[in-house]
C-alpha cells in the first residue's frame, strides 16, 4: 500500500501539469546543471552571503558583518556576471576588423576542444589559414586578462577597500567617543590611490599546446578552480591585515572551494545511485531532455499499451549478439564507415539488414555539424544502428543530444566530445529502462500516462536530490566553515575576537 501511494504522487494531474510546464522544466534543468548554469550558483551564494554575514555579526559585530557582506556580495557579482561581461566585451573587440586582423577575428568564439570526431578550430583554420599563428595566443590572452581583472579586483582592490572603510569608521567612532567631529570621508579618488599598488604577474614558458591550454582554462571547472580561485586566494591572503586573519583566509577559501565545486554532485550521486530505487536510471537525464524523450515515446506508442518487455524491445531494439560481434572486430574508439561495412559483410549479415544498418550510420554522419568527421563513426553509433528501436534512431538521438547540450552539439563553433555524447545517449537508454521498471513496480502495462508519470518523477526527484546536495554545501559554506574558521583562531590565540581589527582598534 505504501508503494502504491508513492507511485500515485506522480499520477496526480496537478503534479503532472507542474512538471509539464515549460518554464518549470527550464528552471529545473538550470538548477540541476550545477557545473555550468548561473542559477544554482546564485541560489547557493544567497545562502552563503546571509549565513557568513550572520556568523560574522555574532563574532565581530557590525564591523565584521559589514566586511563579509561587502566581500561576499561584490565577489559573487564579479564572478557571476562581470567576468562574463568582460569576456564577451573582449570578444566583441577582437572580432572587429583591423584589431588583430584585417578582416577581424570572429573565430575567437570558436571552441578549441577536439577529439577524433569533432574539431571546430581545425575547420575555422582551414577556412582562414592565416589565423592559425595568432588565434591561440589571442584566445589565451583574452582568458588570462579576464581572469586577472577578476583576481585583482576581488583579491586586491576589494579587501583594501573594505579594510580602509573599516579603519575610517573605527577612527570616526573613536573620535565621536572623545566628543570630536568626524574627519575625512572615504572618496573614490582616495580608494583608487590606496588600491593602485599593482602586483606584477608573469607567465612561465610552456611546451604544452596553447590551444589545449586555452580550451581547458575556458571550459574545465577544475582548471578554473586551480587557476582563478588560486589567484583570488593568494590575493586575499597577501592583503590580510595580520597573520591571524591570513590563517583564517587560507583555511576558509580552499576548503570552501570543495563545497562550491564538489559537494553537490557527490551528494547527488550518493542519493540517486545508492538510495534511489531506480539507481540513477530515472534521474541522470536532465528534465528538458526527459521531456523531449517523453514526447517522442508518447508519439511512437500512441494509444498502445505494451507490457514492460515488449516496450523495451520496441524502444531499445535487439540484435545484441551482432553488436558484440561487430565491436569485437575493432580495438579502437572510432571506426570508418567502410570498415564497418566490411565487417558486416564478413559476418554474413543479410544484405537487407546490412543496407538498413549502413543507412542509419550514414544518417548519423549526415546529421553532424560541419566541424565533425564525415567518415569516422563511434562505437555507440554502430551499436545504435545495429540494435534499431525507437531510441536508437539517428534523428531522434541527434536532437535529444542537442536538447541536452542546449544546442552546443549541433553548433559548428562549439565542441562537445563524443564521450559526452555517448554518456547522454546512455542516460537516455537508462531513462527508457526506468519507464519499464516504473511500470513493473506499479503493476501496469506501459501507456502514455505511465511515460508521463516517469517524467514527472524525474523532474521532482532530480530537483529534490540536487537541492539536498546544495543544502549540505550551504550548511558548510554558510555556517560550519565560518564556525571552524573562528575556532582555529581561538585555538591559536586564545582570543575569540575578530582578528582583522586587532591592530586598529
Amino acid at each position: 500500500m505504501v508503494k502504491a501511494k508513492v507511485m500515485n504522487i506522480f499520477a496526480n494531474k496537478t503534479i503532472q501539469n507542474i512538471a509539464n510546464n515549460s518554464t518549470v522544466q527550464k528552471i529545473a534543468s538550470q538548477m540541476c546543471n550545477y557545473k555550468d548554469a548561473i542559477l544554482p550558483v546564485a541560489m547557493l551564494e544567497t545562502t552563503v552571503i546571509a549565513g557568513r554575514s550572520y556568523q560574522a555579526y555574532k563574532r565581530g559585530g557590525k564591523t565584521e558583518c559589514r566586511e563579509r557582506l561587502i566581500d561576499e556580495t561584490v565577489t559573487a557579482i564579479v564572478w557571476l556576471q562581470i567576468i562574463s561581461w568582460l569576456n564577451k566585451g573582449l570578444e566583441a573587440v577582437i572580432k572587429r576588423p583591423h584589431i588583430f586582423s584585417q578582416k577581424g577575428l570572429p573565430e575567437i568564439s570558436t571552441d578549441f576542444g577536439s577529439d577524433a570526431i569533432r574539431n571546430p578550430l581545425k575547420r575555422a583554420i582551414n577556412a582562414r589559414p592565416e589565423i592559425e599563428k595568432v588565434i591561440g595566443g589571442v584566445k589565451l590572452s583574452k582568458i588570462a586578462m579576464s581572469a586577472l581583472v577578476g583576481i585583482y579586483f576581488s583579491g586586491v582592490m576589494l579587501p583594501k577597500f573594505y579594510q580602509n572603510l573599516t579603519r575610517k569608521i573605527l577612527k570616526k567612532e573613536k573620535e565621536e567617543k572623545e566628543n570630536k567631529l568626524p574627519t575625512n570621508h572615504i572618496s573614490m579618488d582616495e580608494f583608487l590611490k590606496q588600491t593602485s599598488k599593482n602586483k606584477n604577474v608573469s607567465f612561465g614558458n610552456s611546451t604544452v599546446n596553447i590551444h589545449a591550454i586555452a580550451h581547458i582554462l575556458e571550459t574545465n571547472p577544475i582548471a578554473k578552480l586551480l587557476t582563478i580561485d588560486a589567484g583570488l586566494f593568494a590575493g586575499r591572503a597577501y592583503n590580510a591585515r595580520n597573520n591571524d586573519e591570513r590563517t583564517e583566509i587560507l583555511f576558509r577559501d580552499p576548503v570552501s572551494s570543495f563545497f562550491y565545486m564538489g559537494c553537490t554532485p557527490i551528494m547527488y550521486s550518493l542519493l540517486s545511485k545508492y538510495l534511489d530505487k531506480f539507481k540513477g536510471k530515472n534521474t541522470d537525464l536532465d528534465p528538458n531532455t526527459a521531456n523531449y524523450v517523453t514526447e517522442y515515446l508518447q508519439g511512437k506508442l500512441k494509444d498502445q499499451k505494451l507490457n514492460p518487455q515488449e516496450f523495451l524491445k520496441a524502444a531499445c531494439g535487439e540484435n545484441e549478439s551482432l553488436v558484440k560481434q561487430v565491436l569485437a572486430a575493432f580495438d579502437r574508439e572510432v571506426i570508418s564507415l567502410n570498415d564497418a561495412k566490411l565487417v558486416l559483410q564478413k559476418l554474413n549479415v543479410n544484405p537487407e539488414q546490412t543496407t538498413a544498418i549502413m543507412d542509419r550510420l550514414q544518417t548519423f554522419i549526415n546529421l553532424r555539424p560541419q566541424c565533425a568527421s564525415k567518415d569516422l563513426l563511434t562505437r555507440s553509433e554502430i551499436t545504435n544502428a545495429i540494435k534499431g528501436g525507437y531510441i536508437n534512431d539517428p534523428a531522434f538521438l541527434t536532437k535529444a543530444v542537442e536538447v541536452s547540450t542546449r544546442g552546443a552539439s549541433q553548433d559548428a563553433t562549439r565542441f562537445v566530445s563524443f564521450k559526452r555524447i555517448d554518456s547522454i545517449k546512455e542516460n537516455i537508454k537508462r531513462y527508457t529502462e526506468s519507464i519499464a521498471t516504473y511500470a513493473e513496480k506499479a503493476g501496469q502495462n506501459i501507456s502514455s500516462d505511465i511515460i508521463k508519470q516517469t517524467k514527472t518523477r524525474n523532474l521532482f526527484v532530480k530537483v529534490g536530490y540536487t537541492l539536498a546536495g546544495m543544502a549540505v554545501s550551504s550548511l558548510f559554506l554558510s555556517t560550519l566553515i565560518p564556525k571552524l574558521q573562528y575556532k582555529i583562531t581561538e585555538w591559536r590565540t586564545g582570543n575569540k575576537e575578530f582578528p582583522g581589527i586587532k591592530d586598529i582598534k
